[in-house]
């Protein structure tokens, strides 16, 4: 859902080389842009069509015919994308100004992931993820609470953390098209703030 898509968007701009020359991203090629050991491997690629997404264009506006790259692989940072100005400052080859990006699918179903105790939230008011720091904050709007036996609704209090501090990061097996992203529905994530009764 929402929230996993801009968990994911933190990690495309990580790899921008627009926020790479102006010096809000601090990652290099061959970095790890996951701090923890454990959970998924994020790999992501920058794609010029996703079928049914109205972001999907052969070319930019300036021109340049739009290319498919994986940017992170396994958790590192192999290449940066961006528009033919920022590609150009970089020395780099330039990608276009992709607006679409796709990250591949995790190890653990859903179901899975609901199998130890956890806070589900399936709605925030607002999911913020600083693209400079990386701190994450949500308002909980409805949430599942689960303690191993017994499933409980709960609302309002805040979810809060840094994605470059996170223990482990879990991927869903399953995926969606949401506008101009495709990839898991859910994420399991550890090492995050829960605050509220």
């Amino acid at each position: 859902g929402e929230p996993a898509k801009e968990v994911m968007r933190y990690y495309l701009k990580q790899a921008n080389a627009r926020l790479k020359y102006d010096r809000i991203s601090e990652a290099k090629p061959g970095d790890s842009v996951q701090s923890g050991e454990s959970g998924d491997k994020i790999t992501l690629e920058v794609v010029p069509e996703l079928e049914g997404s109205y972001f999907s264009l052969p070319f930019d506006n300036d021109g340049f015919l739009i290319g498919k790259r994986t940017v992170i692989e396994n958790g590192i940072l192999k290449n940066y994308w961006g528009d033919i100005k920022y590609s150009h400052y970089l020395g780099i080859e330039p990608t276009g100004a992709v607006l679409n990006f796709s990250v591949g699918h995790g190890s653990l179903s859903i179901d899975e992931m609901r199998k130890a105790d956890h806070l589900e939230v399936t709605h925030f008011s607002a999911v913020d993820v600083d693209e400079t720091t990386g701190d994450f904050g949500g308002e909980i709007r409805l949430g599942w609470y689960f303690d191993g036996s017994e499933r409980i609704a709960v609302t309002g209090g805040s979810v809060t953390g840094s994605l470059r501090e996170l223990e482990s990061i879990y991927l869903s097996k399953e995926t969606e098209l949401d506008e101009d992203y495709y990839g898991p529905v859910s994420i399991a994530i550890e090492g995050l703030k829960i605050s509220g009764e």
